[in-house]
């Protein structure tokens, strides 16, 4: 009897263990599979978020509660660095965005939990760029237009950047200038001593900087001249011309956004046409590319290129080098002349001809996309759909909006109490008016004056919105003030017609659809300030497709002004603010529209999501 008693016990002890290894293998399987779909959920939680930023659908955060089952939130930033407040969607336009995905299994593990939900982190960069007619610039100019000393252009408000300055012709910005936006301009743009940007600069010409520049974005250029950049400067994003580039001081090596790595210019440099130079250690913290020769001088120990080389036709050359001065490789349709110990990856570098330690390249090296990879305004033109097509193009054309006071025109400003004057008077007639008692959205209409309407050592109270179309423009002299008559801010709009004496609008050569650009003769309205101006409680939208010619100090400008021509104070600052216009309207065909792009940087897998 007692031993069938062991047996049995014998027996169950055995069964006992095959069940648990049954089980525990059982467990096993299911944490796996549940792994497996965890992750592919998380996954598609980034993909959806990815598809809807890439389309301009700024979303906070997306739930999926069947198959992939994953709930996706997005942390946006703006162009500062600062979290933008999101709700439903984000307030404001972002630049780059931190998407995390939590994604949960179909089938959860049996005996085994660690796979049921992972995690999966993506960083992004935004890209939007509008075309048409908005009026979105703080200074839009038809022609070229100065910036003196001590001007400063604002952003609306601290992260947004959108001090934009944009000119259908040259930009000359002068001495101890700050753009908090970016700079557009069809023709060359020239900055003299300190001048800093907030934001990218892209012209159609040729980029000039006479002394130190520092400028947060990127620099585009699609004249084929050189560009220095001298003394102190520093740029944090990417250099992209058509001619060639030299940098002539390492003063400007500062800490590149998101790094404590210190470079002069953060992001990497392409010379299209022609070849790039770095003198006394001037540093590139991406890649350099160019169409011919890559010149280091007098780096010493300095590292001078933080990734690759790339030169489609030249030669890599360098003299008082020492250490590792090119972390990447080197791949050179000519020579490379320095020694193989100034090159960190030597294996992956080549030449025309193989000798000195190097092989021979094959294919020919041809200048590639940015390494890192970088968010580039999707019209640049470079990278092209192949090496030999990519060029700096000039940026989209925007056409100066036309403000009209035909019978027709009018009507787009519904909501407003019209209030006309004309003939000999109606200057008269309009002050008026003004200095009565008049409230609410206001638009007044001034025809047949022989001069300006003017304001001599006055205060123009505004008791609401008010537009004034004024046919023979504006004056204003001696201690000129716009102050609101309350704690209320009303916008005040001067305007000089488009359709007014003295203006035309002829075709723009080479447009498509076709833009216009006005022509003003002596009897073309302008704005003129011609004496200290104080304006509070108030944001100012000034337009004349003639000029608009501010002479002295302007105190607390708020608004855009948009003008043929545009000359502005030294010692002043335009805090950029939108102010409604109804009835802006471009002769051109194409409506205003509005690109969206996103690049994932980075997409990281981490441990279990709950």
């Amino acid at each position: 009897m007692a031993a069938v008693m062991g047996l049995m016990l014998v027996i169950a002890v055995v069964s006992v263990g095959l069940l648990t290894a049954t089980v525990a293998g059982s467990a096993t399987s299911t944490a796996n599979r549940a792994n497996t779909q965890s992750l592919a959920s998380a996954d598609a939680g980034i993909d959806t978020m990815y598809a809807s930023i890439a389309g301009g659908n700024y979303v906070c955060s997306v739930v999926s509660t069947t198959e992939p089952i994953f709930t996706a939130e997005a942390v946006y930033r703006n162009a500062a660095g600062n979290v933008m407040p999101c709700t439903n969607v984000v307030s404001g336009v972002p630049v780059a965005a931190t998407v995390t995905s939590i994604g949960r299994a179909s089938a959860p593990g049996v005996g085994a939990t660690a796979g049921d939900d992972r995690a999966v982190i993506a960083e992004l960069a935004i890209q939007s760029d509008t075309v048409g007619t908005a009026l979105d610039k703080a200074v839009f100019s038809e022609g070229s237009f100065t910036l003196s000393n001590n001007v400063t252009i604002e952003e609306s408000a601290t992260g947004e950047n959108d001090g934009d300055l944009y000119s259908n012709g040259t930009i000359y910005c002068k001495t101890q200038l700050e753009i908090q936006g970016n700079i557009v301009a069809q023709g060359n743009l020239s900055f003299e001593n300190t001048c800093e940007g907030l934001g990218t600069i892209w012209v159609g010409g040729n980029a000039t900087f006479s002394s130190s520049v520092n400028v947060k974005g990127s620099i585009f250029a699609a004249g084929n001249s050189t560009m220095t950049l001298a003394n102190t400067s520093h740029v944090d994003g990417t250099i992209v011309t058509n001619g060639s580039i030299a940098l002539d001081n390492h003063g400007g090596a500062k800490a590149c956004p998101g790094t404590t790595s210190q470079w002069s210019i953060c992001g990497s440099v392409v010379a299209l046409g022609g070849s790039i130079s770095s003198n006394n250690g001037a540093s590139i913290g991406g890649s350099a590319y160019a169409k011919t020769n890559l010149t280091m001088s007098n780096a010493n120990s300095a590292k001078i290129v933080g990734n690759d080389v790339v030169l489609e036709a030249g030669n890599l050359t360098g003299s008082n080098l020492s250490g590792t001065n090119i972390v990447g490789s080197v791949r050179a349709n000519g020579s490379i002349s320095v020694p193989a110990a100034r090159i960190g990856n030597v294996g992956g570098s080549c030449q025309r001809a193989a000798g000195g330690g190097f092989a021979a390249c094959s294919p020919a090296p041809s200048i590639p996309a940015p390494n890192p990879a970088v968010a580039l305004p999707p019209n640049l033109g470079y990278p092209g759909s192949s090496p030999t097509l990519s060029a700096v193009n000039k940026p989209v054309r925007e056409e100066l909006p036309r403000i009209e006071s035909s019978t027709t025109a009018l009507t787009k400003w519904t909501g407003w109490t019209t209030k006309t004057f004309t003939g000999s008077s109606s200057c008269a007639d309009a002050k008026t008016f003004l200095n009565g008692a008049w409230s609410g959205k206001t638009l007044v209409i001034v025809q047949g004056c022989s001069t300006p309407i003017r304001w001599n050592n006055e205060t123009l109270r505004v008791k609401g919105d008010l537009a004034i179309m004024s046919t023979s423009g504006f004056e204003a002299s001696n201690s000129f003030s716009v102050a609101s008559s309350s704690t209320e801010v009303h916008d005040l709009l001067w305007i000089v017609p488009s359709d007014g004496p003295g203006i035309s609008w002829a075709p723009v050569a080479g447009t498509s659809p076709v833009q216009t650009a006005p022509t003003c003769t002596a009897a073309g309205g302008t704005i003129a300030l011609t004496n200290q101006t104080t304006v509070s409680g108030t944001k100012w939208f000034l337009y004349s497709p003639c000029t608009v010619k501010i002479d002295n100090r302007l105190n607390g400008f708020r608004g855009q002004i948009y003008a043929g021509n545009v000359t502005y104070p030294n010692n002043s600052a335009i805090t950029m603010d939108k102010v409604e216009v109804p009835g802006a309207t471009s002769g051109s065909a194409a409506p205003t529209t509005t690109t969206h792009a996103a690049q994932i940087l980075s997409r990281v897998d981490v441990a279990g999501g709950s």
